[in-house]
């Protein structure tokens, strides 16, 4: 196999992989944060930065990914 087959496998991999996809799940609700409350700070996939008073609020959530939760319910 070449090395430009190689990396393209390797890439298709990546981009296929269930964790990277799974964050694709959560970019609607960081987009839908963003916009409601415009931060600071930007907002990553699992917590927010939320203006409120002089300060802000957290919001963090972490996805639960069907496999574990079908092995250990």
């Amino acid at each position: 196999m070449s090395e430009t087959v190689q990396l393209s496998h390797l890439l298709n991999r990546v981009r296929d992989s269930s964790g990277l996809l799974q964050k694709r799940d959560i970019q609607l609700v960081q987009r839908n944060l963003t916009q409601a409350s415009p931060a600071t700070y930007p907002n990553g996939d699992d917590a927010a930065a939320i203006a409120h008073g002089d300060g802000f609020d957290l919001l963090a959530g972490e996805g639960i990914m069907d496999q574990f939760v079908a092995a250990d319910p």
